[in-house]
C-alpha cells in the first residue's frame, strides 16, 4: 500500500521542501523533511528508516553528494535508494552522483508526475529485491541436511528400545524443528522471538540426545 512507504526529503530551501512534500502527498506517501544533511543523518539514526531519499545536491555545509556518501556507509543502494535533485545536469554531475551511490537524478525544474514516477519505480525495485532476498533466505532455511535427519532418526530409534517416553519426546522435538524450518513465516522479515527460541530448543534437545 502506498501509505506504507516513507520518503525523506532533504533540501535547505523551505519553499522547495514544502513543494516536494505537497507532490509526494498526492500519492499518500509518508513524507519526512530535513533542512540539512546533518539533520537527515540524525533522522536516519532512528528506528523508522525511510524507503527512499530525495536529496538536493546544492546545500551549504554538507552537500547532497557528501550526504549520500554518509548514507552509503550504512545502507546499500537497494536498502535506501537516493534520488538527487539538481539544476546542473552535466556528465560531471552524473558521474559524481553515481560514484557516491546515487540511484537516480531529477533535473530542476521538474514535473510533479516525473518525480512521482521515479520515486514509485525505486519503491517497486526496493520491494522486489526485498522479496527476492527473503525468498532466498527462506529457501536456505528450508534445506534440512540429510546427515542431520539420518542421525536424528537413528538416535530416536535407539531410544525406542530403552526409553520409549524419551523417544516420543524426541519425535515431537524433531517435528517442531521440521515444521519451523519449513514454515511460510520464513518469508517474513521478522518473526516472534518465542518462535525462534522454540526452533532452537527443539534442535538443542535432539543434539543433546545424540551427545549426552
Amino acid at each position: 500500500h502506498e501509505g506504507d512507504f516513507t520518503v525523506l526529503v532533504v533540501d535547505d530551501e523551505p519553499v522547495n521542501r514544502q513543494s516536494l512534500m505537497n507532490i509526494l502527498s498526492l500519492k499518500k506517501l509518508n513524507v519526512v523533511a530535513a533542512e540539512s544533511g546533518q539533520r537527515a543523518l540524525e533522522l536516519l539514526k532512528g528506528t523508522d528508516i525511510p524507503d527512499v531519499c530525495v536529496i538536493d545536491i546544492m546545500m551549504p555545509q554538507m552537500n547532497g553528494y557528501e550526504l549520500c556518501q554518509k548514507i552509503r556507509e550504512r545502507f546499500t543502494t537497494f536498502e535506501l535508494p537516493v534520488i538527487f535533485l539538481t539544476s546542473s545536469y552535466g556528465e560531471r554531475e552524473l558521474n559524481q552522483g553515481f560514484k557516491v551511490g546515487g540511484n537516480d537524478f531529477l533535473h530542476k525544474p521538474f514535473e510533479a508526475s516525473e518525480l512521482l514516477a521515479r520515486v514509485e519505480t525505486l519503491l517497486h525495485l526496493k520491494k522486489s529485491v526485498e522479496k527476492a532476498m527473503a525468498a532466498e533466505i527462506a529457501f536456505l532455511q528450508a534445506q534440512i541436511k540429510p546427515h542431520f535427519l539420518y542421525n536424528a532418526l537413528n538416535t530416536i530409534a535407539a531410544y525406542c528400545e530403552v526409553e520409549s517416553e524419551k523417544a516420543g519426546q524426541l519425535i515431537l522435538s524433531l517435528s517442531t524443528y521440521l515444521r519451523g524450518s519449513l514454515s511460510f513465516d520464513n518469508l517474513q522479515q521478522t518473526i516472534p522471538l518465542e518462535q525462534e527460541l522454540l526452533l532452537t530448543k527443539a534442535y538443542a534437545e535432539i543434539e543433546q540426545a545424540r551427545f549426552p
